[in-house]
């Protein structure tokens, strides 16, 4: 700085000698101006404002321009710069000039929006409201502030606004700066925080401020939560309340009784999750909790319900037998007086019985008769007198209690229950039947025991008659039981029954009470024995050298009967029927009525009927041996008493003999006259004599026909007599092996020892004579027999052929060594029968019946026999075939020529003819042939010339055709 010239000179000296410096000092001051001002009203307002002190330094620098900063937007502001001069010499202090300041300038910086506001601060407190205030921002951006926006979080109660994004709701817009918010939780914590507005906008937000409202009890809890449980207690757990501004010290939980009644502290403390214990099972319990803090107690939460695990319920009581027979008890009991909280569903009743014969019904363990809902059963199995026990329990969905005490009770007597029985001890004729007491007497001691016994039905309804059974054998027959034993005894031996038979037995205990059922019906059979003795046989047919013999079969007596032996033996002649001309005639027929000759016929066989021993003393010879209920028998003499009787054999042996039957063969023409003497009793005549025949053969002698040839002319006549009587049939003899055309009779001995095992049977192999063995080697021989008899029939065998046989013996030891081989050839068969017969009947005295045929054709394969004789037989119209009528029938046997002659025709009758051949080497009759019909003329044209009847072939009964012809010996 210079100093000016005119100053004093000192001055300038000093200024010589001093160093100046004049720093600029910028100086500013907000000047408050109100309301929009310019130019000089600006000024002067703007001056009229300023404040000396107000000046501040803002920026001290030697330049002459500057940037100031920091200023306030929107302000007016007055400036000036400001010099002081400072004079420093050495050595000495500055010297400080007063300062010299510039005019007044005065400029307003670019308004802005307000700047952050304080965070709103807490005027007033409630427990349900707040009351803010605030202040103006620091910075209003130079322009006057407008409204004021309070915003919170969270929101007051009830509040319908939404959330910003930032989760703040406006409850306050204005220019106040206070505002009352209400409607809050007690005791709750709120964050609020304000922004300013003007003219420019909005400010930022202030800074955030919470406050709490006034603390109250805490709010009521949400009802506890089941978690876990048991039979006896629940565990629960909860949430803390809102405390309302003071912290929860605690809660309070109280339970109920389970059935809705009163409720009763469970727990109390800081926890959130508690367990209840000592409840009873199975109940819903309800719980309430309460929470605590220092301004009191909340309310109480909603009731709970929480229900303990269900356990099984108690024991029944009570239970006992109200009823009890002797099959049945009624037990009744008590429910449980605890049912563990789940409904009693049902209750298992068990029994154990303690007698023996109980438990063998029941068994050892406890049997369970009843399970259901009911207090009550009744159980209809039990044994009469017998002991029990018996317990109940009872269930529910949890479980099953235990067994009550058991109870005891005994069953009333009854009856006993059935025998037992055993195998029977058998013989042929009796039987041992055994049986063992019953399992149980029914309470009452065994007084007795009924033993009733029957033929089984399947044999009282079968092969048996009355008529085969011995009076003695009372059970042989009957279908029904009957009684044979009462008594004490476990046996009883029973007698006098047939062999062979099943018989059927039952048996019943009795006691005090009565009679038990009936045992299980027992079966057994009596050994088997020999057949009963045949009935006496029927004879269905008989001539004067024949009859047919039939019997029935007996009872077997246990083993089928398989032969039958037939004996015959010669009663001697009566003495009135032994004398010429007092002999007779006997058949047998079945026709119901009888000729006087039939009447005498029986007579005298009623008179030769001889006693048991005569029987003995008569030579009986068998005449048959096999399986078939009849036989033929042959070689019989005729007008002759015999009697038969027959023998069945099964595998036991032979039965005794049966009753004889007694009959007289049928009476035939007599013997040859005896002594024929021829005397001259002079030339032209002759004296012939003769003694009557040995036998008359059961027909007196009524004539004698004499016949006479002269010398040279042919041979000696012969006397041919007889009336009516039945020609005789050819025989054979016996041997050891008989045979016929496709059988053969066998029989053998007994072997010389048995070796010291009875025997078992025979076996009979057979083969052809001249068999080889097969391609295998083996042996050729068949059984044809195995069984016990002593003989046998071997059938199927070929006509004309030889076999070879051999037999052994058998016993249980084994089969004997086979014996020597005996060979025997079968018969032919029998020949053809005869062909192209013709009859003729001599009308002149005496009627003779002519008959011719021609011989049997010879058998191509030469298997039928040779006709070595011929059986003529002629019947009138009321006579069968083989003397089986009641009419008269003329038979006469010839041998091998081809024409007969009959005599003895009855005046008017018809006769019906036919013939049979007689086969060579007993090989049977052949069939007989066709038959003829012939009309003898009646008695009164018997007187008339003599002439010829000639038959005619009949065929299958036609009518006869009669004619005459002048020659006999042409027909």
């Amino acid at each position: 700085m210079t100093v000016p010239a005119s100053e004093d000179p000192r001055q300038l000296e000093v200024q010589q000698l001093f160093t100046y410096s004049v720093p600029h000092e910028l100086q500013m001051q907000e000047v408050a101006v109100s309301g929009p001002a310019s130019g000089d009203a600006l000024m002067q307002q703007a001056l009229s404002m300023i404040v000396e002190k107000g000046w501040m330094k803002v920026l001290e620098a030697p330049c002459c321009n500057a940037e100031v900063t920091a200023l306030r937007p929107g302000r007016y502001y007055a400036v000036r710069i400001c010099c002081t001069p400072v004079a420093m010499a050495p050595g000495e202090p500055a010297v400080v000039f007063p300062s010299q300041c510039s005019q007044l300038q005065v400029f307003r910086t670019v308004p802005t929006p307000p700047g952050p506001m304080q965070a709103p601060a807490l005027s007033q407190r409630a427990r349900n409201a707040l009351k803010l205030k605030w202040t103006l921002p620091d910075e209003t951006g130079g322009e006057p502030i407008l409204q004021y926006v309070l915003q919170m979080q969270p929101s007051p109660l009830s509040w319908e606004g939404m959330p910003n994004t930032e989760g703040f709701f406006e409850v306050y817009s204005g220019d106040e700066r206070s505002f009352k918010v209400v409607k809050l939780a007690p005791g709750m914590r709120y964050t609020f925080r304000i922004m300013a507005y003007n003219t420019l906008g909005p400010s930022p937000w202030s800074l955030c401020s919470a406050f709490s409202t006034q603390a109250s009890v805490p709010s009521a809890p949400e009802p506890p939560v089941q978690v876990a449980s048991s039979s006896d207690s629940v565990t629960l757990q909860w949430t803390a309340p809102p405390d309302n501004g003071a912290a929860i010290s605690g809660y309070t939980l109280e339970v109920d009784d389970g059935r809705g009644g009163d409720f009763r502290l469970a727990y109390t403390g800081s926890n959130t999750k508690a367990t209840v214990e000592g409840l009873q099972s199975g109940l819903p319990f309800r719980f309430r909790l309460q929470a605590d803090n220092i301004e009191g107690r909340s309310f109480w939460s909603t009731p709970a319900v929480a229900t303990t695990a269900a356990t099984a319920p108690s024991i029944p009581g009570g239970l006992g037998a109200i009823s009890v027979s002797c099959t049945s008890v009624t037990l009744a009991w008590q429910p449980p007086a605890a049912t563990g909280g789940s409904p009693v569903t049902g209750y298992e009743v068990q029994l154990q019985a303690t007698t023996r014969a109980a438990r063998d019904v029941l068994g050892d363990d406890w049997l369970i008769i009843y399970d259901g809902p009911s207090t009550a059963t009744t159980f209809s199995a039990l044994q009469p007198g017998c002991s029990y026990m018996a317990r109940v329990s009872a269930r529910n969905k949890a479980g099953r209690s235990s067994f009550s005490i058991a109870t005891q009770f005994t069953s009333a007597p009854d009856a006993p229950a059935a025998p037992l029985l055993q195998d029977a001890d058998v013989d042929s004729t009796s039987l041992l039947l055994k049986w063992q007491p019953p399992p149980h007497d029914g309470g009452s001691p065994i007084a007795s025991y009924r033993v009733e016994m029957r033929c089984s039905p399947s044999q009282a309804n079968g092969g048996l008659d009355e008529a085969s059974v011995s009076p003695q054998h009372s059970l042989a027959l009957t279908p029904h039981y009957l009684t044979i034993y009462n008594g004490a005894e476990c046996c009883v031996q029973v007698t006098d029954l047939m062999p062979g038979t099943t018989y059927q037995f039952r048996v019943m205990a009795i006691n005090g009470q009565g009679g038990s059922p009936w045992s299980s019906v027992g079966s057994a059979t009596t050994l088997p024995s020999v057949p009963l003795p045949p009935a006496a046989p029927a004879v269905s047919a008989c001539s004067s050298h024949s009859l047919h013999l039939s019997w029935r079969e007996p009872y077997g007596q246990g083993s089928p009967v398989t032969s039958y032996t037939v004996n015959m033996a010669r009663l001697p002649t009566p003495r009135h029927a032994a004398a010429n001309g007092h002999g007779h005639a006997a058949s047998v027929s079945g026709d119901s009525e009888h000729s006087s000759a039939d009447m005498d016929a029986e007579a005298a066989a009623a008179s030769c009927s001889v006693g048991g021993e005569a029987q003995q003393r008569l030579r009986y010879e068998t005449v048959y041996t096999g399986p078939a209920l009849s036989c033929e028998v042959r070689n019989l003499e005729p007008a002759t008493t015999y009697s038969l009787r027959v023998r069945a054999h099964n595998a036991m042996g032979g039965s005794l003999w049966g009753d004889t039957a007694t009959l007289v063969t049928a009476a035939a023409a007599p013997g040859p006259p005896g002594s024929l003497a021829v005397a001259a009793a002079s030339a032209g005549e002759l004296h012939v004599s003769w003694s009557p025949p040995l036998r008359d053969h059961g027909s007196v002698v009524s004539a004698y026909l004499l016949e006479m040839a002269a010398g040279g002319r042919g041979g000696a006549g012969s006397m041919v007599g007889g009336a009516g009587g039945k020609a005789g049939g050819g025989g054979g003899g016996s041997s050891k092996a008989g045979s016929s055309q496709a059988w053969s009779k066998v029989r053998w001995t007994l072997p010389a020892e048995e070796n010291g095992a009875p025997l078992t049977g025979y076996v009979l192999q057979s083969r052809p004579v001249g068999s080889t063995s097969g391609s295998s080697g083996g042996d050729p021989f068949a059984d044809s027999y195995v069984g016990m008899e002593m003989g046998a029939r071997v059938t199927g065998l070929e006509p004309g052929t030889s076999y070879e046989l051999r037999v052994a013996a058998r016993n249980r030891v084994g089969q004997s060594p086979w014996s020597e081989m005996e060979t025997a050839a079968t018969a032919l068969r029998p020949p053809t029968p005869p062909t192209s017969v013709a009859a003729v009947v001599n009308t002149g005295p005496p009627l003779v019946l002519r008959v011719s045929w021609a011989t049997p054709a010879d058998d191509p394969g030469g298997l039928a026999a040779e006709a070595v004789g011929y059986e003529v037989e002629a019947l009138s119209g009321t006579a069968a075939p083989s003397g089986g009528g009641g009419g008269a029938a003329l038979r006469q046997q010839v041998g091998r020529v081809e024409t007969a002659s009959l005599v003895g025709l009855s005046p008017g009758c018809t006769y019906t003819v036919h013939l049979r051949a007689v086969g060579a080497g007993g090989s049977g009759h052949s069939a007989w042939s066709e038959s003829v019909r012939i009309s003898v003329p009646a008695a009164a044209s018997a007187a008339a010339a003599p002439s010829a009847v000639v038959g005619e072939s009949s065929g299958s009964g036609d009518q006869a055709a009669s004619g005459t012809s002048e020659d006999l010996g042409a027909s």
